[in-house]
């Protein structure tokens, strides 16, 4: 188990960093589905990152905005 996470904190914007990203890091854009506004999230992530570590960052992120139950939504995954 890995001790730290791999995937930032959700992004304002994908816009380009003023300094290099480190390398195997790449932008990871999610689209909120449901919404009557669709809303693109942004995240850093390592090419070694795990879905689960998304979905938690998207928890926490929706659970600091006043969201109760975080656990009625899931992720899919578009290959």
């Amino acid at each position: 188990m890995r001790a730290f996470c791999t995937v930032s904190a959700p992004l304002e914007v994908c816009a380009p960093p003023s300094r290099p990203l480190p390398p195997g890091t790449r932008f990871l854009a999610l689209k909120l589905l449901g919404t009557p506004q669709p809303r693109t999230l942004y995240f850093l992530v390592e090419a070694k990152s795990r879905v689960r570590e998304v979905y938690a960052q998207t928890c926490l992120h929706f659970s600091k905005q006043g969201m109760l139950d975080t656990e009625l939504f899931g992720l899919a995954v578009l290959i």
